[in-house]
Formats: C-alpha cells, sequence, structure tokens
C-alpha cells in the first residue's frame, strides 16, 4: 500500500518522524517528488494490515499541526 502526502497540507518533518516511530512495524520505504511525499507500506506485522495505514497517518497530520507555525 502506498500512502501520498501532499507537501502543501503536511510537514516533511512529520512524515519523516512517523517512519522513525512505525518502521518497527512494517517496512516503509519514502519517495518525495516537488509535491509529495510517499510512503509504500509493506509487510505489515500481523493483525496491523488494516489499521497501520490509517494510524500513520493521523501520526503525521497530528505531527505537522506541532510543525506548522
Amino acid at each position: 500500500m502506498t500512502l501520498k502526502f501532499n507537501s502543501r497540507l503536511y510537514s516533511d518533518r512529520a512524515v519523516q518522524d512517523a517512519v522513525r516511530v512505525y518502521k518497527r512495524f512494517a517496512r516503509l520505504k519514502v519517495r518525495k517528488t516537488r509535491s509529495a511525499v510517499y510512503v509504500d507500506i509493506d509487510k505489515p506485522k500481523r493483525g496491523l494490515e488494516a489499521s497501520l495505514p490509517g494510524e500513520f497517518g493521523n501520526y503525521v497530520l497530528v505531527a505537522t499541526r506541532d510543525y506548522r507555525p
């Protein structure tokens, strides 16, 4: 699964923080373009397949709020 975070809406720093926190739960790969940051989520731990993408996105949302002026 791939999550897309629009760079105009989400902080790059927030995405990187989320990757550091969630990397123990799945294999995560970050790709950046001028307009977005993509996070590929692969091989989530058993039982987290359905909830991990949403929880990751929630973390990014809250962290973005903390980093934006």
